[in-house]
């Protein structure tokens, strides 16, 4: 039986990373802080390995356990925004 660790991670985001395609930049406003690789690579991740509920409970346990990860990890409502425009 294989076992997921922390640095399984990075491998998960190489994986995501090569299957999701790269929308073209929007033109003005703020840059988004993570890209939509990143932020499918935390929520798949926060599935495999502890099973959040809500995304109040996986913004809260990146920041406490992922930080070094996800240096540039946005605010709770720009990440709630980010997560709408990704997920259907």
């Amino acid at each position: 039986m294989l076992f997921l660790q922390k640095h399984h991670i990075t491998d998960l985001y190489v994986q995501v990373d090569d299957l999701i395609k790269t929308a073209p930049k929007p033109k003005g406003g703020r840059p988004q802080l993570l890209s939509d690789s990143e932020l499918t690579t935390i929520l798949l991740w926060s599935s495999f390995t502890t099973r959040q509920k809500t995304l109040k409970d996986i913004h809260n346990w990146v920041e406490m356990y992922h930080d070094k990860d996800f240096p540039q990890f946005p605010g709770y409502k720009g990440f709630v925004a980010h997560c709408q425009r990704i997920i259907p």
